[in-house]
């Protein structure tokens, strides 16, 4: 009797000690973004390289000692700067030969020609010999022809004594100096003394594959070409140019055609020999669908999104993505204007999960 008590008492602990039924789990929180319609820009994007406008190797004209310079490494020159300073005393005395030639040769040719006005009347009345009075009149010719000479040799002086002087031919910016006051000057050397680059403006040249040729140069025709450059692929600051030269070749090793961009680079933040993102706009598409990037999800299927409903819900939804606009990103099929789409907190998602709204981006 005692065991069947006990059997009894033990059966009802068992039948009291069921699991009980877990509480559902909340709706998760997540920021949501409506789409947008607007015009788009439509662009290509490359590996783009600056160079310099203008590129100067300055060099000497003249041999000699360089006694002074007027600029320091780095710095912006004007064109007509001076910049350096080769000893001129040479070239002055050059100069200054020359011109007493000049006066010395000016005087013979008076001499001669006074000697021919004397003997104009005598060769007449044939007191003079012809022969004689026609070496007159040639000495004048050759005194005349020595002048012309010594003006030449003048002129040369003068251009040899400017060029002690060597100026800057453009606006530009100087690079590191290849020689220092004191050392001698040679003519024709390999190494120039500077090298002076031209930045404002400055050129972008990128290279680009001939299958798109012919839709760039169709919108090429219907007004100029804009492009931009990126430092570092930081798309929030576009340095603005335009297209001033679509070469006129293709290369037949690469299949690649250059294009030049011009920037008025005011300010030069971007450096010759810098590679930068290139960014060429070749068409407007209107009305397009764009929504945040971050809302796209990729799998083996595809890419996705999550649109909320209005009992907030979601919907798992297959999109077909276009071009890619700074942050977002258009939406070729799939989507709506005005429709919300999850931005953060995809994880765990599945069609017809109830979601918490926590933050609307706009």
């Amino acid at each position: 009797m005692k065991k069947l008590l006990s059997l009894c008492i033990l059966l009802l602990c068992f039948s009291g000690c069921g699991s009980p039924t877990a509480p559902p789990s909340p709706p998760p929180p997540v920021n949501v973004a409506k789409s947008i319609q607007k015009d788009a820009p439509i662009y290509f994007d490359y590996v783009g390289h600056i160079e310099a406008f203008s590129t100067v190797n300055i060099q000497s004209q003249v041999a000699g000692t360089l006694v002074s310079q007027h600029f320091t490494q780095g710095a912006d020159v004007k064109q007509g700067d001076l910049l350096f300073v080769i000893d001129p005393r040479p070239y002055e005395a050059s100069l200054k030969q020359a011109e007493a030639t000049l006066a010395q040769n000016i005087a013979a040719l008076k001499l001669s020609e006074d000697t021919v006005k004397r003997y104009t009347k005598l060769v007449k009345e044939d007191y003079v010999a012809q022969l004689t009075f026609d070496q007159f009149v040639t000495n004048v010719a050759v005194d005349q022809a020595i002048i012309k000479q010594n003006l030449a040799q003048i002129e040369e002086a003068k251009i040899n004594l400017d060029y002690c002087y060597i100026k800057a031919p453009i606006d530009a910016t100087t690079g590191i100096l290849n020689i220092y006051v004191g050392n001698y000057i040679k003519i024709g050397e390999d190494t120039p003394l500077i090298t002076l680059n031209q930045i404002t403006p400055i050129y972008m040249n990128f290279y680009v594959p001939e299958k798109q040729l012919a839709t760039i140069l169709t919108h090429q025709r219907s007004g100029a070409l804009k492009a931009e450059a990126f430092v570092n692929r930081n798309y929030s600051q576009p340095h603005e140019g335009t297209v001033t030269l679509i070469n006129n070749t293709v290369d037949e090793e690469t299949g690649m055609f250059l294009i030049q961009a011009t920037f008025q680079n005011e300010s030069k933040l971007l450096w010759p020999g810098q590679f930068v993102t290139a960014r060429l706009y070749v068409d407007v598409k209107k009305n397009a669908i764009l929504i945040p990037g971050k809302a796209v999800e990729y799998g083996q299927d595809g890419s996705h999104v999550f649109v909320v409903k209005e009992d907030n819900t979601v919907e798992l939804r297959h999109i077909t993505l276009g071009q890619v606009e700074n942050d977002m990103v258009i939406v070729e099929e799939g989507l709506q204007p005005g429709e919300s789409v999850v931005t953060d907190g995809q994880i765990n998602l599945f069609s017809g999960r109830k979601v918490t709204i926590k933050e609307e981006v706009q």
